[in-house]
């Protein structure tokens, strides 16, 4: 039973939920400690310690690092790029509404995966949105006036010069 045992925790990243006898619910997970041997703790001890693992976690820095970088750039690029002399409020509000959300997402998801036992799938979470912010951040700057090299531009739309003329939607047909 042991050796069965230990062949599942190791399948799932060095931990395994227990479940009640339904199954309808959480219990506690079982973590494999650097022996080998089998310590349980309860599900919201890790699901707590995993929220305050965050405060020290590289990726979820670089992320609010992305995401409080696209909102700068983004607010130069509205304040560059003023035609009528006047900020828009509606694309603001929308914008941080939106960064808002993900933010929240973020906080909430990526603890529970990791409590959960699914680190890696949540790191590929994060890096998804820090390149999601990175291209974002690219696209303003290059809207701003930032001069890209053209083997940059080719890859994204709107740093290309037919965009700003209105003929990007001919090339999505």
């Amino acid at each position: 039973m042991q050796k069965k045992l230990n062949l599942i925790k190791k399948k799932l990243f060095g931990q395994i939920l227990m479940q009640d006898k339904n199954a309808s619910r959480i219990t506690g997970v079982f973590i494999l400690d650097k022996k080998g041997g089998c310590n349980t703790v309860p599900f919201h001890v890790s699901l707590l310690q995993s929220y305050m693992a965050i405060v020290d976690d590289k990726l979820m820095i670089a992320f609010l690092f992305a995401v409080i970088l696209d909102i700068g750039t983004g607010m130069a690029k509205g304040i560059i790029n003023q035609k009528t002399g006047k900020l828009n409020s509606t694309k603001g509000l929308f914008g941080l509404i939106k960064h808002s959300t993900v933010i929240f997402l973020v906080l909430l998801i990526y603890p529970f995966m990791n409590a959960i036992g699914f680190q890696p799938t949540a790191d590929a979470l994060l890096i998804f949105y820090i390149a999601t912010y990175a291209i974002s951040v690219v696209e303003n700057l290059g809207q701003m006036g930032v001069p890209f090299p053209d083997f940059i531009k080719k890859y994204f739309v709107k740093l290309q010069d037919d965009y700003s003329k209105g003929g990007h939607n001919e090339k999505i047909k």
